[in-house]
């Protein structure tokens, strides 16, 4: 192992070895470890154990709160040993039930990619309903990729360090339609070593349910950036960008999920603009090794639910609340455009407005945490019938597939 990565190692260790002074001070803090096995084509087979702690009874809503993973690759990489942690603590007389103040301290070396940051975060609950909140978050974030061996398409990323500031606002409010989400994010780049850009987003998600068994879910999303930002920032038509991929375990390195299917545009990770009918399009597009990604956007998504007999088949047991088989019809469109343009690529264009519509089937299992957040997985496959634009050829109506994980609409 480089002894670039040992240091970092090192640092990150310093967080954990801080539990031993913590268990002297409270003896019924509990660290629970977990065997961890993962995959991709770089690590092969990676071998790990996660510590989960936290004091007894507090189900992860009480004091020194700990995430901790090392893990060990098989085909002994560049870098074969990887680890991730992250230490929570609440600031006690900022704080109250549902309405915490605390501080999160984040250190990682995984897949090739370095991440050390503080957060600063603030909820502010509404009475008792876990799904009236508001909640800010500022953060500080030192990122590097060192190696290019792991990303998918490592032609949007380049080597400098990072150094972003970041400021987060999240409000979910519940009304007797359904829920309502609205999320505003600004980062800021401030390393004297890369370019210096700024990125805004906002996402606005609504559901409605409009009769027994019919929901519609319309969500709004925008986003503008800097000319100069940096590939692994800038926008594309149905993900968010290349950084986030790296907050996913499916999608920071290449061969957890097959290459080919995320290259000919048959896997998508819902985010961004979520144009999903356009998946083809821009992975087959980025998997020459083109260099294009967008500097604004703004899209809508629709989603209208309806009836399914799977689901009647765990009606009123505990499992409706935990498993639920979604059948719908959706339609995208957004607006994208770019002062960036890869001059070895003919057939991009600087400015498009596209639409797609189409029908889905999803699988989701969620267990909420203590706050009504999602922990879960949901698996999608989405039928996207009719493009605006198509490629070549191609007729706008056409039989096409796309399976996805994430969602971008929750009923």
């Amino acid at each position: 192992m480089g002894n670039s990565t040992l240091k970092y190692l090192i640092a990150g260790l310093f967080l954990l070895f801080m539990i031993p002074d913590l268990r002297a001070q409270d003896n019924s803090y509990n660290i629970t470890p977990y065997p961890d096995l993962w995959f991709n084509s770089t690590d092969g087979i990676r071998v790990g154990i996660r510590l989960l702690g936290e004091q007894e009874g507090t189900f992860k809503d009480g004091p020194h709160r700990l995430d901790f993973g090392i893990w060990g690759a098989s085909k002994w990489p560049e870098n074969p040993l990887s680890y991730y942690v992250s230490f929570t603590e609440p600031i006690s007389f900022w704080s109250s039930s549902g309405n915490e103040l605390n501080i999160q301290l984040i250190s990682s070396v995984r897949t090739g990619f370095i991440d050390h940051g503080a957060v600063l975060n603030k909820r502010f609950q509404d009475g008792f309903n876990e799904l009236n909140y508001f909640r800010i978050s500022a953060s500080y974030r030192q990122q590097k990729l060192f190696n290019n061996s792991y990303p998918v398409f490592e032609q949007l990323w380049q080597s400098d360090w990072k150094s972003l500031l970041g400021i987060q606002l999240f409000r979910s409010k519940e009304y007797q339609s359904g829920v309502q989400t609205m999320q505003a994010d600004m980062l800021y780049n401030v390393s004297p070593v890369s370019s210096s850009f700024f990125k805004i987003t906002a996402d606005i998600r609504q559901t409605f349910e409009i009769s027994n068994g019919f929901e519609v879910g319309i969500r709004a999303y925008g986003g503008t950036s800097s000319k100069d930002v940096l590939p692994e920032f800038g926008f594309g038509m149905n993900f968010h960008d290349m950084n986030s991929w790296m907050d996913s375990g499916l999608m920071r390195a290449g061969g957890t999920v097959p290459v080919s299917l995320i290259e000919n545009g048959h896997f998508q990770y819902a985010s961004g603009p979520n144009l999903r009918g356009y998946a083809s399009q821009e992975m087959k597009l980025l998997s020459s090794g083109a260099v294009v990604y967008y500097n604004s956007t703004a899209a809508m998504n629709l989603e209208i639910e309806y009836p399914n007999p799977v689901n009647n088949l765990w009606k009123d047991s505990i499992v409706e609340d935990i498993l639920h088989f979604k059948t719908y019809g959706f339609a995208d469109a957004g607006i994208f455009s770019t002062e960036l343009v890869d001059e070895g690529v003919s057939n991009f264009d600087d400015s498009r407005t596209l639409a797609d519509a189409g029908a889905g089937f999803q699988l989701s299992l969620n267990i909420p945490d203590y706050l009504g957040n999602d922990r879960g997985i949901a698996i999608r496959y989405e039928i996207p019938l009719w493009l605006s634009d198509p490629e070549g050829n191609d007729a706008s109506f056409k039989f096409r597939s796309l399976i996805g994980i994430g969602t971008i609409i929750d009923f």
